[in-house]
């Protein structure tokens, strides 16, 4: 199910409630990417509204808002909200439109920000789909035996 189709069909308080689920639910699953991330405990954490505390790998704090438009970087200190934050400018690069900066989820946020989290995730999506190969090759295996031992067809 697509997330336009899924924001389509909710309702306002489901949407709501989706932002406390959803700030527990990055920090559980990028906790891998980053070098540190935490729900915000000295920010607002409602219904509609919920922050996060990140340091990406390559050393950037951010306080991160998540609200009905998404993820935004807020701050650049932890609990601290002072308005959106340009990404950090890397050599060569050309100055970014520094306008209000909302990801649809944590991992485009993360993505956007850190080659370090997009390296760690390109890796750990390998080691999975290398797992399922192996699962499924063994799993192919058994059926084979399965059909041996069953009538020799």
């Amino acid at each position: 199910m697509s997330s336009e189709f899924f924001a389509a069909h909710m309702t306002a308080a489901e949407g709501e409630k989706l932002c406390t689920v959803e700030a527990e639910a990055a920090v559980s699953e990028t906790a891998f990417g980053v070098r540190d991330i935490r729900v915000a405990e000295g920010l607002p954490f409602s219904e509609s509204l919920a922050y996060i505390n990140l340091t990406t790998l390559e050393g950037e704090k951010l306080c991160v808002e998540i609200s009905g438009a998404g993820f935004r970087p807020v701050g650049v200190f932890y609990d601290d909200v002072v308005g959106p934050v340009p990404p950090p400018k890397h050599e060569g690069e050309e100055e970014l439109n520094s306008g209000m900066e909302n990801y649809e989820t944590i991992y485009a946020l993360l993505s956007a920000r850190s080659s370090g989290f997009r390296h760690r995730f390109s890796e750990r999506l390998a080691q999975r789909l290398a797992q399922l190969q192996e699962q499924q090759l063994l799993e192919e295996c058994e059926g084979e035996e399965e059909r041996k031992e069953g009538g020799g067809k």
